[in-house]
């Protein structure tokens, strides 16, 4: 029978691993290949007293190898498996003579490992760093961050932020423990054989649960992204009561024209328990009309879509007449207007904020949104 365990979080400190596969080896458990320096697997006989000893592999040939182990075996040492780095012998005989009895000699055999398990760590930090960094500036090179943000994209962030955090504290800690490691050899001190296993058990099996819970928390969160987000449906399947102002209070002589397109969304979320987003228009650059609103958790999201697409806006449309609105009715509020590249349009835009809710509508039709202020007002204050 065959099992897998996990491994003491301390892979630079091989006594705690040598202590840790004698008290396998105690229950009857011998080490047969290991995944990584996380775990390992064991294959069930009978209870043993043994001594496990871990070697830093290092370059050598075929033969240097096979000479070297049939030392190692008159010394009654057998080679058990290898664990990344390392290589692991045991001995049944209590009186088996130890791999190395000089410290300098012990020192100088381990100085390559501790030299690459240093430099791994310090490579992983950088990428680590590197991928953090992009995923973040992927998102913020965006031209809507705070919109792609607030529609679920934060769940990916928070997934970096604890990935990061989680990767660097451990290999600062693992840096720690290999200059601790070094000044002993250096100081003439022999690795010592043993150390807290329940303790270093403890820290691997919580590393275990959180990396589980937060891919588990993000695959909810992605799954209730793709459920929050319904398909689009007729317009006139919208339900009666939106926040919105129609084209037809708009303009009711256009919107009597035959349209083209009218489609009307929803979404949910945790940061935007509700938005939705609706839009008419005609082929042949003839009337268009969007209207959009969200209902956020806080206020300061809300402020922060409405100066995002008072930023887009005016980007997109450099030749339009800003206008902000000193209105107490809402926390913020704006009116762009221009014409379409023919000049035979009007082209509006109303964006506004009040509390925790934000709304934003656009027109290419002979309609003013200034006419309307009363209505956006109503549907920041009914709608929060």
């Amino acid at each position: 029978m065959k099992k897998r365990f996990l491994m003491p979080d301390t892979y630079w400190e091989t006594g705690l691993l040598e202590q840790f596969l004698e008290e396998k080896a105690a229950q009857g458990w011998m080490p047969v290949s290991f995944s990584g320096y996380s775990s390992g697997t064991f294959e069930k006989g009978t209870s043993q007293a043994l001594r496990f000893r871990l070697e830093p592999a290092r370059p050598e040939t075929l033969a240097d190898r096979e000479e070297r182990e049939n030392v190692y075996r008159e010394m009654g040492w057998q080679f058990a498996a290898e664990l990344v780095d390392y290589r692991v012998y045991y001995a049944k005989d209590p009186a088996a003579p130890e791999l190395y009895t000089d410290p300098a000699t012990q020192g100088w055999a381990w100085d390559r490992q501790l030299r690459k398990l240093r430099r791994d760590s310090v490579l992983y930090i950088l990428l680590l760093a590197f991928w953090s960094v992009w995923q973040f500036r992927s998102l913020w090179e965006k031209d809507t961050p705070v919109e792609t943000f607030l529609s679920g994209m934060w769940t990916v962030w928070l997934f970096v932020v604890w990935y990061f955090l989680r990767g660097f504290t451990k290999k600062l800690r693992a840096l720690r423990g290999i200059r601790r490691v070094r000044r002993q050899l250096e100081a003439g001190i022999a690795l010592s054989h043993g150390g807290d296993v329940a303790a270093s058990l403890r820290r691997q099996k919580r590393s275990e649960v959180c990396s589980w819970a937060a891919i588990a928390l993000l695959m909810v969160f992605m799954v209730s992204l793709i459920i929050g987000n319904s398909s689009p449906v007729e317009l006139s399947e919208a339900p009666p009561r939106q926040p919105w102002v129609a084209m037809a209070t708009l303009d009711p002589d256009t919107a009597g024209m035959k349209m083209d397109w009218g489609q009307y969304r929803e979404r949910r979320g945790l940061l935007v328990p509700f938005a939705c987003q609706a839009e008419q228009w005609r082929w042949n650059f003839g009337p268009y009309w969007d209207a959009c609103f969200e209902r956020t958790a806080l206020p300061v999201f809300a402020k922060a879509l409405y100066e995002e697409r008072l930023r887009r806006y005016t980007e997109a449309h450099p030749t339009g007449t800003v206008e902000i609105l000193e209105d107490p009715r809402f926390d913020g509020a704006a009116l762009v207007t221009s014409r379409n590249a023919n000049d035979t349009g009007n082209i509006q835009a109303f964006m506004a904020y009040k509390d925790r809710a934000a709304v934003y509508g656009t027109i290419t039709m002979d309609a003013d949104l200034r006419d309307h202020l009363d209505d956006f007002a109503a549907i920041l204050a009914d709608f929060q």
